[in-house]
């Protein structure tokens, strides 16, 4: 159906690139959030569940850090997978899930993951 190779969508690639797309989306609602005073900001779950539209509520703060990670996505607690991915932060609202590289090694380990509270 497509005529070039690497035109495929993320759902024609995989769930693995579903992460990429919905974190693609959240930076563009983010765009637009940009200008409104809020505490908090929904965002879609970056799990890798191509069925999946929880929203999540993250502070512009935490969005910021967590997104400035590459391989660091936001989802839903019992959305991730251990087998692609582990979990390096956890709260009440949701999980921080490092998506695997080809060795698990360069995951980061929880203590690098970024800070989610902003300092006092």
């Amino acid at each position: 159906m497509h005529s070039q190779p690497g035109s495929l969508t993320p759902v024609e690639r995989g769930n693995g690139d579903m992460q990429e797309f919905f974190r693609s989306v959240n930076d563009r609602i983010g765009l637009l959030q940009r200008s409104w005073p809020v505490d908090y900001r929904d965002v879609m779950c970056e799990c890798r569940d191509l069925t999946c539209s929880t929203m999540l509520r993250v502070t512009p703060f935490e969005y910021g850090n967590i997104a400035s990670v590459p391989r660091l996505f936001f989802v839903c607690p019992g959305h991730e997978q251990p087998t692609h991915e582990r979990v390096v932060v956890g709260t009440g609202r949701y999980l921080v899930v490092a998506a695997q590289a080809s060795a698990p090694a360069a995951a980061p380990a929880p203590a690098e993951a970024p800070a989610l509270a902003e300092a006092a």
